[in-house]
């Protein structure tokens, strides 16, 4: 049944968390010169649900292993810049990565610069391609929501950690699923209850 137009977007694809399995591994096992700054910064992005561009301008100085936050104070609009926090996991994997930093960007290239975002799309794109997935950096965001809400997280709480002003833009962005999920949750509410007594 459709009521108005057919939503044109593409809906959640369940096979995404595969992809970033994969593609950490291919990562893990290539030559790439960014190989640790890639792998750190996907890892940024899965755990946090931050947009390229912010995990991209962490500093040494954002981290504070103490209280377990990053701070984003790089960003477009007031609700971008906000505290994200790591969980076991990522802590572990910054202080490993951050032990050999002192100060500046948490990602440089060979000059001591800030990495530019473009590196690690194009590293991600290239990897995707042939083996015709659908995985992107802001992928990941779509990844972090899911995993949330999937698992008992409020959807304020999502919305705050994702830099949104109002939930409409998480849930409509970013709440994607599959035709066979939508069905399967339509069927077990209302073919488990007897309406017609």
């Amino acid at each position: 049944i459709y009521i108005g137009k057919p939503i044109k977007k593409n809906g959640f694809n369940p096979n995404t968390l595969q992809e970033f399995y994969d593609l950490i591994e291919h990562t893990s096992n290539s030559a790439s010169k960014y190989k640790k700054q890639f792998i750190t910064a996907l890892w940024i992005g899965f755990f946090t649900g931050m947009r390229v561009g912010e995990v991209f301008n962490l500093t040494v100085k954002d981290i504070n292993f103490k209280k377990g936050e990053i701070y984003i104070n790089k960003a477009k609009t007031p609700n971008g810049i906000r505290t994200v926090y790591m969980c076991k996991e990522l802590k572990t994997i910054l202080k490993i990565y951050t032990n050999n930093i002192e100060k500046g960007y948490l990602f440089k290239n060979k000059n001591g610069e800030k990495l530019k975002t473009t590196k690690i799309s194009s590293y991600i794109r290239n990897f995707a391609k042939p083996r015709g997935y659908t995985i992107h950096f802001h992928t990941l965001r779509e990844l972090f929501v899911k995993t949330m809400l999937d698992n008992g997280a409020s959807i304020e709480s999502v919305r705050v950690l994702l830099g949104h002003a109002n939930t409409s833009v998480t849930l409509n962005i970013y709440l994607k699923t599959n035709t066979e999920e939508i069905k399967k949750d339509l069927f077990n509410v209302y073919n488990n209850i007897n309406f017609r007594k």
